[in-house]
Formats: structure tokens, sequence, C-alpha cells
């Protein structure tokens, strides 16, 4: 069992968390909501590196960071690496 697993952790509560997180507050508060949101996600691909899903999510929350943020060309790349 590996330290993922000792955590108990699920990446499908992962997951609708880091949905749930980008959308709570306004303004600078959302920023760092969308931020957790990203953090959360790859919290839930790192748990499951096959689960597409997961991979949709991390695409969803870095693609909402591009929008949120503006903090560049490279949330968009990393959008799009976790859709493929």
């Amino acid at each position: 069992m590996n330290s993922i697993e000792n955590t108990g952790e699920s990446d499908e509560a992962l997951r609708k968390l880091s949905m749930v997180t980008r959308f709570l507050g306004e303004n600078e508060e959302r920023k760092r909501n969308v931020q957790e949101s990203v953090d959360l996600a790859k919290r839930a691909v790192r748990i499951d590196m096959k689960s597409s899903e997961n991979w949709y999510v991390l695409g969803n929350a870095h693609f909402t960071n591009f929008f949120t943020s503006v903090q560049g060309w490279e949330d968009l790349k990393k959008a799009l690496s976790a859709y493929n």
C-alpha cells in the first residue's frame, strides 16, 4: 500500500470537491478556490492516474483557472495536456 492509499482519500470525493470548490466565492476568494480546485484534482490524479474522469476534472480545473486568474498560456497548456 502506498502513502496515498494510507490517507484514505477517495479520488471520486476529491474530483467532486474539485468541481464544487471552483464555483465558490467571488473575486479574490474565487481565484483562491479555483487554485484549490486544481490542487484537489491533482490529488485525485495521483490516486488513480488511469482514471479518465480524474484527468478530465484536472483539465477543467486548469481551464477554469486560465479564465479566472489569467495567469497565462501555461494553464491552457496544462488543460490540454490533461485532456490528452
